[in-house]
């Protein structure tokens, strides 16, 4: 197992084409979908994280595959439970997992069967429905804070983490990503990161300010539970 850097030689397709023609295809493809990401209820391969499976004719196997973001906490284990769910596969005599960066997975990847299963199927495609909304303070003060840093807007996400399992993410960023989801409001920029996309659509944020503290807030209809403070939440089915 190994991470590739190499360089891609111009009119060389960044995704290489696999052996579904080889008999041995489809009991890869369903020994991939036992396979998941810990964070996400939808197997890896439906995720769309495998990208090719190569099938030499002595049953040597060689895939290709990604993860949601490099910074993955599974990063180092993936390929290894990849390769432990192949190997047992009879005619399989060797199994090669590669890491690979390059493209960047989008959700644009994932299967109609991961998108039911999530139920976002066509939640990015309604025209003039947003992904999230921004109230008129929240917009305020992210515009103020995107003037004072000089930034490009402000990148929400979620990870792993809390009490409750989940934790929102926010920060300024210099850049926008191409995966992000953007939504602009007088002034205000908001992306969603990719994996967050399926997690926040239908939130509000909004920013609200008391006699002992201010912040954002996030209401988000997905969260089936809480912590106390409300920064730790919890995700159906999660």
């Amino acid at each position: 197992m190994n991470a590739s850097n190499d360089t891609q030689m111009e009119g060389t397709p960044l995704i290489v084409p696999s052996s579904t023609d080889h008999a041995l295809y489809e009991p890869i493809c369903e020994a991939c979908r036992t396979v998941h990401d810990p964070e996400i209820p939808v197997n890896i391969f439906d995720l769309g994280l495998i990208y090719t499976i190569e099938i030499s004719d002595s049953g040597a196997v060689d895939v290709k595959m990604s993860l949601t973001a490099p910074g993955c906490p599974v990063a180092g284990e993936m390929p290894g439970w990849v390769q432990d769910a192949i190997e047992p596969i009879p005619g399989v005599q060797s199994v090669n997992v590669e890491l690979i960066w390059e493209p960047q997975w989008g959700m644009d990847m994932m299967s109609d069967e991961a998108r039911l299963e999530l139920g976002f199927m066509y939640m990015f495609n309604i025209p003039g429905k947003q992904a999230l909304t921004i109230t008129e303070t929240a917009t305020a003060q992210i515009r103020k804070l995107m003037e004072q840093g000089n930034k490009k807007g402000l990148r929400v996400g979620v990870k792993k983490g809390g009490c409750a399992g989940m934790e929102y993410t926010m920060d300024y960023v210099d850049d926008i990503d191409p995966n992000d989801e953007i939504i602009t409001q007088n002034g205000a920029t908001v992306m969603i990161a990719p994996m967050a996309q399926m997690f926040l659509f239908g939130t509000e944020i909004d920013y609200e300010v008391s006699l002992l503290e201010a912040g954002f807030k996030f209401n988000n209809p997905n969260v089936s539970e809480a912590c106390g403070c409300g920064e730790s939440i919890k995700f159906e089915g999660m």
